[in-house]
């Protein structure tokens, strides 16, 4: 008699899991906020700023380019009053949590220390705000645009 060989079946991929909701208990606060106002204010202004500057600089070639469209003049400022507007972000002694309340996107990000593998920060405006860049150690990245000091 031949002896037949049964492979393993192959193995049936689970129902993806509903996020776990972790009590994060007594925590010390060090950050709770918007991102800094200082960001918002400067990006703004900048907006108007090149808005004009190119208004002005290609004015006189505006006949043969036809009409310029100011929609890609603003970009950053409407990214800064977006964050301004809908996003919040908690540093605190266990975790970092970002939060976005969007009418598009609404999610909340929380990240313990123990599941951070590294962090890499550069502050702009003179120092009084940066961006952070935290990767887990799963490979995942939280980016954190704008923190104030």
């Amino acid at each position: 008699m031949r002896a037949e060989r049964s492979e393993p079946a192959e193995p049936v991929a689970a129902a993806p899991a509903a996020p776990a909701v972790v009590d994060w208990g007594t925590e010390e606060v060090f950050y709770e906020g918007p991102p800094s106002r200082g960001d918002l204010l400067v990006n703004v202004l900048l907006g108007f700023t090149l808005l004009w500057l190119v208004r002005l600089s290609f004015a006189a070639l505006e006949p043969q380019l036809g009409r310029l469209s100011d929609a890609h003049l603003k970009p950053l400022s409407l990214a800064a009053v977006g964050r301004g507007i809908w996003v919040n972000y908690k540093v605190t002694d266990k975790r970092v949590s970002v939060s976005s309340s969007s009418p598009l996107n609404t999610e909340q990000l929380d990240a313990s220390f123990s599941q951070m593998k590294e962090v890499v920060a550069i502050g702009r405006g003179v120092g009084l705000w940066g961006d952070m860049v935290i990767t887990l150690n799963d490979g995942a990245k939280i980016e954190i645009r704008s923190i104030d000091r």
